[in-house]
């Protein structure tokens, strides 16, 4: 009687988990070889390198990159790699402001995708010099090329302005922009009237080019507690993996302090609403004498099969020049298929896929200890059985059921098997 009253208390503390903690970061580990890219030396356009951000290119097998340069009006260049690591730049902006325009005084942060052989950019531009938040006319642009490196605006531009809601009543700028389903997704930053103050919101679009906020939800991400230090957040970098929802985030503990670090949340409901990783931030500047150690500032994040790698910019006194940096992490886990035969101890698998939508396989294995009877069944979160998956005696051996949850609604189940003295259970995500 105790030991399965002892179960069940393990059993509900194992619900009690929370899905941002079983989907969390690994850690992160700064490239050795950091920093990547450097600027074009004194007096040019790009003498500093910001806003890094990075797509692999399948077609060509290649790492394209387009950063913000640091020269008057800013402007857009371009670099490519086959390792994501040596970079050759062009020498000349691919993108500038457009004298007598909405982006005449600046461009800068772009975001890109490429879709059907089309690049497509979505990128901040003002017409005040130096595109600072806070001064009302900074807002987000459209462009697209059919090479990465010539460009055309569309003439449309702007297409996302600031407001209606009070948090971006000022500036909208700093965008990810996602495929979603069959059309996009974009997370913004924005700031109130004449305040320097960033949260982050969501916009959809069927085209990239006519958006809807998301008024009943914006902003999507707030800021932290007073003090904490994410008390100003900007420069969303969002990708999906799994049907699991993940951004990353550039932060300061005060608005403008010039020490932004970079922190990371998650979402099951496509980008609407998003938990905070607990241990935040997951990068932070370099120790004194290294090249970051006064900031690292979000650049993008491509994810390529279970690892991802992140770009950013850092600085050091005493010239602090913005150069570009690299990490990875291994943050999308799966457990391994288990392999067939007979297992040397009873086991539960790691459902795959997870997340999934709506079915997802099942492995788990019976010893050759003795064949036993097997209860294999799915739980939600409140305790209730909404499966039973298997309930029969098994030779020893391995096995794979499939689970179809077409008729329940998205949520955390949890996959338990009870087999003579085994018991064990694992989380799983069906995201509808």
């Amino acid at each position: 009687m105790k030991k399965s009253i002892l179960t069940l208390v393990l059993f509900l503390a194992f619900l009690a988990m929370g899905i941002n903690q079983a989907y969390g970061q690994l850690g992160w580990t700064k490239d050795s070889r950091n920093p990547l890219l450097s600027g074009g030396g004194t007096g040019l356009w790009d003498s500093d390198i910001q806003v890094p951000r990075v797509i692999f290119d399948a077609d060509s097998a290649r790492y394209e990159m387009w950063y913000t340069g640091s020269a008057p009006g800013g402007g857009v260049g371009f670099a490519v790699s086959n390792d994501g690591i040596t970079w050759t730049k062009s020498v000349s902006r691919v993108l500038s402001p457009t004298a007598g325009t909405w982006d005449a005084g600046y461009l800068a942060a772009p975001c890109v995708i490429r879709e059907n052989g089309q690049y497509k950019m979505w990128y901040t531009g003002s017409q005040s010099p130096g595109g600072t938040l806070g001064v009302n006319d900074t807002r987000i642009g459209y462009a697209t090329s059919p090479d990465g490196r010539n460009w055309t605006k569309f003439t449309g531009n702007p297409v996302l302005s600031a407001g209606p809601g009070t948090w971006e009543s000022g500036d909208v700028a700093y965008c990810s922009v996602i495929k979603s389903g069959g059309g996009y997704t974009m997370f913004y930053t924005g700031s109130p009237l004449n305040v320097n103050l960033c949260r982050i919101g969501r916009a959809t679009s069927l085209d990239g080019i006519t958006w809807q906020k998301d008024t009943l939800r914006n902003p999507v991400m707030n800021i932290g507690a007073a003090g904490a230090w994410d008390g100003n957040i900007y420069l969303p970098a969002v990708l999906i993996h799994g049907g699991m929802y993940y951004l990353w985030y550039g932060a300061e503990t005060v608005p403008g302090d010039n020490y932004p670090r970079i922190g990371q949340a998650t979402s099951i409901d496509s980008g609407k609403t998003w938990v905070k990783y607990a241990n935040n931030p997951i990068l932070t500047e370099g120790a004194p004498g290294t090249w970051d150690q006064r900031w690292v500032e979000l650049g993008s994040v491509v994810s390529r099969g279970d690892t991802v790698q992140m770009w950013y910019d850092g600085g050091a006194p005493p010239g602090y020049l913005s150069r570009v940096g690299r990490a990875t992490a291994v943050v999308f886990t799966r457990v391994a298929d288990e392999p067939l035969g007979v297992p040397d101890t009873y086991m539960l698998s790691q459902n795959y896929p997870n997340p999934f939508n709506p079915s997802t396989k099942i492995g788990f294995g019976v010893s050759d200890l003795g064949s036993s009877r097997v209860r294999l069944a799915v739980y939600d979160l409140l305790g209730r059985e909404v499966a039973l998956l298997v309930n029969e005696r098994k030779a020893p051996g391995s096995y794979e059921v499939e689970w179809d949850a077409s008729g329940l609604t998205s949520g955390v189940y949890v996959c338990r098997i009870v087999a003579g003295e085994y018991v064990a259970a694992r989380k799983m995500l069906l995201m509808k």
